[in-house]
Order: structure tokens, then sequence, then C-alpha cells
């Protein structure tokens, strides 16, 4: 069994913990070993298993915070080079991603960036990856993606506590309005985390040699 690796832990394990142990507080007859004595060293091994699977039940809510968020925000930030006016890419920058792009399929008609619908820019996103993984180039752009993942969960994780809390000691103004707030944090540190992969991604991409991804190859 391998052990747990970074998006393993931040990812899934911090908001099953987040999520498990606010409605443990608050409902304390559902995990009765959650209390004001604290978690013997029995109990811990336990408690990580179940925060462990709470925590992929936790990110399901997250794909769906995720969806309605970046339809709101007018799609993720991979896809927003596509429009000239909102890149976080510079002037000099964004010429040469297109250039390395048309590099991929020199025989292929040639594309802006803003005339590549958001399917073809999505496959193509995911193949830059795939180019910028096979170099080794991708430490910090997994980085972001893990700490984008991490308040994806932890945004869900609070949502959850928020419901729990309306039905329990805790529905009090006070309450619902700190874990609204705190959620609204995580969201805003997401899509900050969000930006961050994008503009690594394809900063790695552009400053990879040439010969390493003609015709589409890593």
């Amino acid at each position: 069994m391998k052990s747990f690796d970074q998006f393993e832990f931040t990812g899934i394990l911090v908001p099953g913990v987040i999520a498990l142990y606010g409605l443990a507080r608050m409902f304390p007859n559902t995990v009765g070993f959650v209390g004001d004595k604290g978690i013997s060293v029995g109990d811990l091994g336990l408690f990580v298993v179940l925060a462990y699977a709470a925590g992929h039940l936790v990110q399901a809510i997250g794909n769906l915070i995720e969806v309605i968020f970046w339809r709101i925000r007018g799609g993720m930030p991979t896809d927003w080079v596509r429009n000239k006016d909102r890149t976080y890419l510079s002037t000099e920058q964004t010429p040469a991603l297109e250039e390395r792009v048309s590099l991929l399929y020199p025989n292929a008609p040639i594309k802006t960036i803003a005339d590549r619908s958001e399917k073809d820019w999505g496959g193509l996103t995911k193949q830059i990856y795939a180019i910028v993984q096979a170099a080794g180039r991708t430490r910090r752009v997994d980085i972001f993606n893990g700490n984008y993942g991490m308040f994806r969960g932890i945004a869900a994780a609070l949502i959850v506590c928020m419901a729990g809390a309306a039905f329990s000691e805790y529905s009090t103004p006070g309450y619902l309005i700190l874990f609204g707030a705190l959620a609204v944090l995580a969201l805003f540190r997401m899509n900050r985390f969000a930006i961050h992969y994008a503009r690594e991604l394809f900063i790695q991409f552009v400053s990879l040699d040439t010969s390493t991804f003609q015709k589409g190859k890593p």
C-alpha cells in the first residue's frame, strides 16, 4: 500500500478532517470519540480512515462548487488566455504561447488561441501539461494544483459545516456568518492558485526547447 501523496493529504484528508470534526462537534452522538476529552491514540487511526472517506465525499461537493464557481467566473484560468483582454500573460508571452502551440501540429491550419473553441483549447491544455510533465518541469505546477484542490475541498467542507450548523445548537447568525466567511476566503485562495497554476503551466511550456514537443510529441 503506497503512502499518502501531497494531493491525498491536502486535497482529501484535510477537507475530510474539517468536515468530520466540525460535524462531530455539532452532533457529538454521531462520533462519540470526538469530544472535550480529545482523541485517544487508538481512536486517531479510525478518525483518519473516516476523515479520508469523508474527504472524498466532500470533494464530490467541491466538484459541484467548482462547476458553478468557474461558470460564474467565465471559465477556468487556463481558458482565459483565449480572451486577450483577460489574460494574465505578458504581451510577449501570449504570442510565444501561440507560436509554440502551432508547432505541435505544423501541418494543421493556423489558428490563434482566441479562435479556438473551449473544447479544442481544453484538449490542447492537457497536451501542454503532458509535454511539460515529460520534460520534468511540473513541480511548481503540481504544487499549485494541489493547493487548488485543497482549498476547493476546504470550501466544500465549510459549506457542509454551515449546513450542519443550521440544524444544531450552533444555528446562530454568528456561526453561520463565520462558516460562510471562511468558505469565501477558501474560494478566494482557490481562485488564486488556479491562476498561479495556469500561468506557471504556460510559462514552463513556452520556456521549453521546441525540439522537445514538435509534432505533438513530448
